[in-house]
């Protein structure tokens, strides 16, 4: 026999014997396959998202009516500061607040600044829900909510102000 078939037997033997070895010695909590531990997949248990998903929108009111469209806060300030548009958003809506009308102001402003060539006359925050189909692609339709609630409505005239061109 050569030393080189020799090797490959001996390889082949210790390969074998860490599989099996590994096998004994792996905790069940965190084993995932014979040679390796993946705790960060069977450590934890599955989770699935809920039936329904339910967001917070705001909905541009155009001049044309048919030309109105839902704008996401991340369109706002961008994906890395969503958290500011929500924020905007509560603030906007809370009846406690006495400098609500001034968010709700901030909020028609920072929109027709992020959207310049729509008309924007009008804005809407709705609760927007949809059903979660986890066996379809997408798993939700954004065009078919399931349920639609209008928080607020406002615009420069409902609330006494003039409009962004005319305060420059």
């Amino acid at each position: 026999m050569k030393p080189i078939d020799r090797l490959r037997e001996l390889l082949a033997v210790g390969v074998l014997v860490l599989f099996l070895v590994s096998i004994l010695i792996a905790d069940k909590r965190t084993f995932a396959w014979p040679a390796v531990t993946w705790p960060m997949y069977s450590g934890r248990y599955l989770s699935y998202p809920e039936d329904t998903y339910t967001k917070k929108l705001y909905r541009a009111i155009t001049a044309d009516p048919e030309d109105s469209f839902w704008v996401r806060p991340n369109q706002l300030w961008g994906a890395d500061r969503y958290s500011v548009s929500y924020d905007l958003m509560d603030r906007a809506l809370d009846t406690e607040r006495s400098d609500a009308a001034e968010h709700k102001l901030a909020a028609i402003d920072q929109i027709r600044y992020m959207f310049p060539r729509a008309e924007v006359v009008e804005v809407e925050i709705w609760e927007l829900t949809w059903a979660v189909d986890l066996d379809s692609v997408p798993a939700i339709e954004f065009d078919e909510p399931i349920e639609r609630l209008l928080h607020a409505s406002f615009s420069y005239e409902s609330l006494g102000e003039v409009r962004w061109e005319d305060r420059q």
